[in-house]
């Protein structure tokens, strides 16, 4: 048996707490079946051996019972402590073992006292002892994975936080990964998580091919101990959009075939005029901005109107002037 002076932080498991006098099983996993106290796995996880020596002259027999089953209150806790055998007889320096187990049917803290009785003495032997019961619960900070509107060939991530709230180690998983699109991709989908602990999963979302995404995933949470306990399904919908920003020029069908603005010879101080459309082809809102670099041609040309912006599908119309105060030729 492990003993520690004082209760350290953090989760206790299967020690005697000196300063509380109080043998504390920790926090179990809830449901497990008593009748299988014997199995290897079960009582390393359950069970506890306490040493009794008769430390006397003489020889002796000690009867335990468990002093919760003494009360007569309707109102009390349910026991779930197990031990055996009922009774030791032990001769001088004797020493046999009490076996006890706790099998908590529920959530929450349980306490109780072994009560030993010894043959021709008034003075009963008390083993205060206790236990919690646990059920897998993994909490997540976001209940979706909602990606922006991303332009093509970009590329997002975004951080899911899982946290275990139980005291019992939980394992967990996402049913429909398999399934998920190829836009999408996760960093880890499934895994072992201790008591508070939490772990990062990332989630990155590639632009492809312009569409819009939605895929449905689930939390899975459950015991490590293979007894099925199960916390409720948790949805996770995963939701993105790629898009492109399309905006076409409709210029004039010029000579050859090309599409291109040719004001022709213009005569010098003479103004001449010709239009084009810009239209949004894409399916949101956009701006749009000219940009003359040589300030040689932005003396001759002007347009109008330099920036605007576009809804879907909308064409506006654009005017380019040129007005040359000196021989020139451009192309």
């Amino acid at each position: 048996m492990r003993r520690t002076k004082t209760r350290p932080a953090g989760v206790v498991s299967k020690q005697f707490i000196i300063t509380e006098n109080v043998y504390e099983f920790g926090p179990l996993l809830v449901g497990k079946n008593p009748d299988k106290r014997h199995d290897e796995t079960v009582r390393a996880t359950n069970g506890e051996s306490f040493r009794i020596t008769n430390n006397g002259l003489f020889d002796l027999r000690i009867n335990f019972s468990l002093k919760s089953k003494a009360s007569v209150d309707p109102n009390r806790q349910p026991c779930p402590f197990v031990f055996e055998p009922e009774f030791l007889e032990l001769k001088p320096e004797q020493t046999e073992d009490l076996r006890v187990w706790a099998f908590p049917q529920e959530e929450g803290i349980f306490k109780d006292e072994i009560i030993g009785i010894i043959k021709d003495n008034p003075e009963p032997v008390l083993f205060p002892i206790q236990c919690s019961g646990s059920k897998p619960a993994v909490t997540m900070d976001h209940d979706n994975i909602t990606f922006e509107k991303l332009l093509l060939d970009r590329t997002e991530r975004k951080t899911l936080t899982l946290t275990n709230t139980s005291l019992i180690p939980v394992a967990w998983r996402f049913k429909g990964i398999e399934t998920l699109p190829s836009e999408f991709s996760v960093t880890v989908n499934n895994g072992v998580l201790a008591p508070s602990q939490s772990a990062a999963v990332d989630f990155v979302f590639r632009a492809l091919t312009q569409k819009s995404l939605k895929h449905d995933l689930t939390l899975e949470v459950s015991d490590t101990e293979g007894l099925n306990l199960n916390q409720v399904p948790k949805p996770l919908p995963v939701v993105a959009e790629a898009f492109d920003i399309a905006v076409g020029l409709n210029l004039p069908v010029m000579r050859e075939g090309e599409n291109a603005i040719d004001f022709d010879a213009v005569r010098i101080g003479e103004e001449k005029v010709q239009t084009f459309t810009v239209c949004n082809n894409g399916k949101y809102n956009v701006k749009f901005e000219f940009n003359i670099r040589k300030k040689l041609i932005r003396d001759i040309f002007t347009i109008e109107p330099m920036i605007g912006d576009l809804a879907p599908k909308e064409e506006k119309q654009i005017t380019i002037r040129c007005n040359a105060v000196s021989e020139i030729r451009l192309k």
